[in-house]
């Protein structure tokens, strides 16, 4: 009898050791997770617009934009930019911002102002799409401070926010500037999030023709390329977020690269619905580098 009440109690101890373990191994990850995305959001691109750092000898291009833009969870499209442009003719500015939206752009637009930009491009408008069809989305861009207590992003706000961006611009810069359409919101194409993007980008071409200043079609683009390169779609843009952050920590703790991760879950530009592969980075690069290096400004 002794035994058995002997051995009961190493067993409790042993499961209970266990669930111990356990615990701290659970505590341990979302420490480390919570680590890595408050670097992901505090992070700045080293070129951000400095004038300090203004080369005045040379042409400023600034790529203005949010998380696609300044490419620390995602393939880094302004570094592919600045190695292809001949380095003693352009300077880049990187300014984007993680989980940035159209009102939170314009409210730093000042930055982009002060380094007197020659070529400023935009791409923005995920998070306000994001925004507006996630609950769950909006409560985090409002504790990031992206959004005003008591704020409601829509296609409105969106269209107000982004008409100032360029008119400032226009107003208070010589730059030359182009709007680039939005990118994928998942790779199935029938996605609501997809149905709105058209609609956004629908705005900014109108936008940019209205305004006399250049439209690069990158949505245009990756959507000939999905339709001539038909798949089993296999997540819905609903699962954007729980990908993201699995990839983001299989970037940072194994290595594993954009591409692999996109790989990984069988689509062509993005690893989470959103945030680009360096196909995807490569499209927008060569649109800006055709924009930047033209003789004098078009419309597409």
């Amino acid at each position: 009898m002794m035994q058995v009440v002997l051995l009961a109690s190493v067993g409790q101890t042993i499961l209970l050791a266990g669930v111990g373990l356990i615990v701290l191994l659970a505590v341990g990850a979302f420490s480390v997770y919570m680590s890595i995305r408050n670097r992901v959001i505090q992070h700045r691109p080293a070129n951000s617009p400095n004038p300090a750092k203004r080369q005045a000898d040379k042409t400023v291009v600034v790529c203005a934009g949010d998380s696609i833009t300044h490419g620390v969870i995602s393939a880094n499209y302004v570094d592919q930019l600045e190695r292809e442009l001949p380095a003693s003719d352009y300077q880049l500015f990187n300014a984007g911002i993680n989980a940035d939206l159209s009102y939170t752009l314009l409210r730093r637009l000042d930055a982009v102002i002060a380094v007197n930009p020659g070529v400023v491009t935009i791409l923005i408008g995920t998070n306000d799409i994001n925004a507006t069809i996630s609950a769950d989305s909006a409560k985090l861009y409002r504790k990031l401070e992206r959004i005003l207590p008591g704020d409601a992003p829509s296609f409105e706000t969106y269209q107000k926010n982004y008409r100032t961006i360029v008119r400032r611009l226009k107003a208070e810069t010589t730059a030359r500037i182009a709007l680039i359409s939005l990118p994928v919101m998942s790779e199935d194409l029938n996605e609501t999030a997809n149905q709105l993007a058209d609609q956004y980008s629908t705005f900014v071409d109108k936008l940019a023709h209205s305004e006399n200043v250049t439209y690069l079609p990158l949505r245009e683009q990756m959507k000939t390329w999905l339709n001539k390169h038909p798949k089993t779609i296999r997540y819905a843009y609903a699962d954007h977020y729980k990908m993201m952050n699995v990839a983001v920590l299989k970037h940072q703790l194994l290595g594993r690269s954009w591409d692999q991760l996109t790989a990984d879950v069988g689509q062509d530009f993005t690893y989470d619905q959103l945030h680009l592969n360096s196909r995807g980075a490569a499209m927008i690069a060569q649109l800006v580098k055709g924009f930047v290096m033209a003789n004098q400004s078009h419309t597409v």
